[in-house]
């Protein structure tokens, strides 16, 4: 039989093959061969190196597919944040890209470089625009207020006339509601006025929570017709010092913007709070209703001049509003959900009582 062993030998360690030499069934010899590792190795070492350049070769090509995969992922990645930052930058201006290491990090510093000097320009844009949107406003407003007052004071004049020339009770009732309606008309001019050119401002201390009622009771009408149920919340009378008459045209104007976000709504809510901080002495003034609500792409421009989404409207009430509040020093808020609820609220210095 052959034989075959591999180990150490005499003169080193090698190979040595036993071939058998048979004759008529009978062993009469071997043939026997030695190689030793040395010279094996030898003529192995070219078919090694051969085996360790093809394994390099794979191993240098996977790194570079999966290097080329990683870049694409990374790419895509990379592309994905810019379509979400420019998305989010229309809505909200403080969003930037982040910094990062690299050619992106370049890209992004050029980015948000950009995006600074479009923001200026946007808002020195916006400035510029609603300084003539005043100007247009004032001349628009003025010139309306002096067409109006002329015939205001001939139905005032006529109304008067006919309730001293009438002995008929329900005549003189009717003038005399003639009467007081037009001269409020008159002050709402005058309150609408004093946005377009600066008029004597009459500050004096009040009972917010009465001027708040005497706004109310104004609408009352207009709640039964629109089958509005209102709540007015307040722990205690608060004063403030401001003018009546724009006070009450502010409560008026977010009344009926309220009233205009029900169209045709059932179960309609108004809720005004009255709530303090009396550490800091600030009164808050909230009125909440649960009507349409106004969606967040329009809520910067609620209070531009003209601006409105009602073909019946002027788009002044939330104008006059803003300017009215701006002019006291006080502050306005405004949160919303759309088809949910709107929510105005108004904060302000009290006098706090001894």
């Amino acid at each position: 039989m052959d034989f075959i062993q591999g180990g150490e030998l005499v003169w080193g360690n090698g190979i040595a093959v036993f071939f058998p030499i048979i004759r008529n069934n009978e062993s009469i010899g071997y043939i026997w061969a030695v190689e030793l590792d040395e010279n094996i190795n030898k003529e192995l070492f070219p078919m090694y190196v051969n085996i360790a350049i093809a394994v390099s070769i794979l191993i240098g090509i996977g790194i570079a597919v999966f290097s080329i995969l990683l870049f694409k992922y990374n790419d895509k990645k990379y592309i994905r944040s810019l379509n979400d930052y420019i998305k989010c930058i229309s809505s909200d201006n403080s969003i930037r890209l982040p910094q990062m290491q690299g050619i992106y990090g370049e890209i992004n510093n050029t980015i948000n470089l950009l995006s600074n000097q479009f923001i200026e320009q946007k808002e020195i844009e916006t400035r510029m625009l609603k300084a003539e949107n005043m100007l247009v406003g004032s001349f628009i407003t003025l010139s309306i207020a002096h067409e109006i007052k002329n015939p205001l004071m001939s139905i005032k004049g006529f109304s008067d006339l006919i309730k001293e020339s009438s002995s008929d009770n329900s005549i003189i009732k009717y003038t005399k509601i003639i009467s007081d309606e037009t001269e409020r008309i008159n002050k709402l001019i005058g309150n609408l006025l004093s946005v377009s050119k600066k008029n004597d401002v009459i500050n004096e201390k009040h009972c917010i929570n009465n001027l708040i009622n005497e706004s109310v009771s104004l609408l009352l009408p207009n709640f039964r017709r629109h089958n509005v149920s209102y709540t007015i919340k307040s722990s205690q009378d608060y004063y403030i010092i401001c003018d009546s008459n724009r006070f009450k045209q502010i409560i008026l104007n977010m009344l009926l913007n309220s009233l205009s976000a029900f169209n045709g709504r059932d179960n309609n809510k108004i809720e005004i709070t009255l709530s303090d901080t009396a550490e800091s002495g600030m009164l808050s003034v909230s009125i909440k209703d649960n009507g349409c609500g106004i969606p967040d792409y329009i809520m910067q421009d609620i209070f531009q001049p003209f601006w409105t989404t009602k073909s019946n409207s002027t788009g002044l009430g939330l104008f006059i509003v803003k300017s009215f509040i701006d002019s006291m020093g006080w502050q306005l808020h405004v949160s919303s959900l759309k088809d949910l609820w709107t929510c105005f609220t108004i904060t302000m210095p009290y006098i706090k009582e001894d």
